[in-house]
């Protein structure tokens, strides 16, 4: 499968998108990724759930090769704004109708996308969202790390990166996406943190550095904005909507009417070879139900 890259004019500027498949028949798929990170990373996925329908993925605005909501200085647009700026981006794609995923941060603005526009998406895919603080009387089972508070992961877990004539912001931005593969969050570094899933390959490390660096300055903008959008808010309304959802199961007991996703949460460097094929085969039998 081959997927090509374009982009979407919108007023900003531009928006990066991945496409594949897109004379298929069928609902067009939109798919927004995690960040940091871009749709880079979606593009194994891609391939598998493009054999019956158009797939486009966008880097979202502010990361990868996308521009970023308009703002000033150390002005941080709300998640609404992201969520508006990729309408108008399906729009200029001639996407009237689609179905819509989203992975982390993806998912908080798809989620936005759904409640802003739900006459314009069929169905929804939540992949995990980052759901601080742990809710224990809605979802009881034991998470494998000691959790952030929701002020410690705003602040820390997508840096602002400077950049210097000495090029620091290089090392620091790779050093930033190793230490996401091997602690959780990646910025407490001690054993009671660690992932134990091992690094990925050089050349996975290196791609999503460089995608990171492309929009140093400002891909931490839809992070913050996604910890700062109420996301039990979020999925009231969703619960009360019509649109089919599937959820993971950290987020199905916030939308208890959601289909329950139990193939495990995509992840670029680590859902390979039979995982990515079950979660591709279940993403599919949802969506063409």
């Amino acid at each position: 499968m081959t997927v090509k890259r374009r982009f979407a004019d919108i007023d900003e500027g531009q928006l990066l998108v991945r496409v594949a498949n897109p004379d298929a028949s069928g609902t067009p798929l939109i798919m927004l990724s995690v960040a940091p990170g871009t749709s880079l990373g979606l593009v194994p996925l891609m391939e598998h759930l493009a054999a019956n329908r158009p797939v486009y993925a966008i880097d979202l605005p502010g990361t990868g090769e996308s521009v970023a909501p308009r703002h000033t200085g150390d002005e941080e647009p709300p998640l609404p704004a992201f969520a508006d700026m990729l309408l108008r981006g399906a729009t200029a794609l001639g996407l009237d109708q689609f179905d819509l995923y989203g992975n982390r941060v993806g998912a908080h603005t798809a989620m936005e996308i759904a409640l802003a526009a739900p006459a314009r998406v069929r169905k929804l895919i939540v992949d995990g969202l980052f759901i601080f603080p742990w809710p224990t009387d809605k979802v009881p089972w034991d998470q494998p790390y000691e959790q952030p508070s929701l002020e410690s992961l705003r602040n820390n877990y997508t840096p602002k990166i400077a950049l210097d004539a000495m090029g620091s912001q290089l090392t620091q931005t790779w050093q930033f996406m190793r230490d996401t593969s091997l602690f959780w969050p990646w910025f407490v570094r001690d054993g009671a943190h660690a992932r134990n899933v091992g690094l990925p390959t050089a050349e996975a490390l290196h791609d999503k550095t460089v995608e990171v660096l492309r929009a140093a300055a400002t891909q931490h903008l839809v992070v913050r904005a996604s910890f700062d959008q109420d996301w039990r808010a979020q999925c009231g309304e969703l619960e009360k909507r019509d649109t089919p959802v599937m959820a993971d199961k950290n987020t199905v007991p916030f939308i208890p009417r959601a289909t329950l996703k139990t193939s495990g949460r995509y992840d670029a460097w680590y859902t390979t070879g039979d995982k990515l094929k079950a979660l591709g085969d279940e993403l599919d039998g949802f969506l063409a139900g």
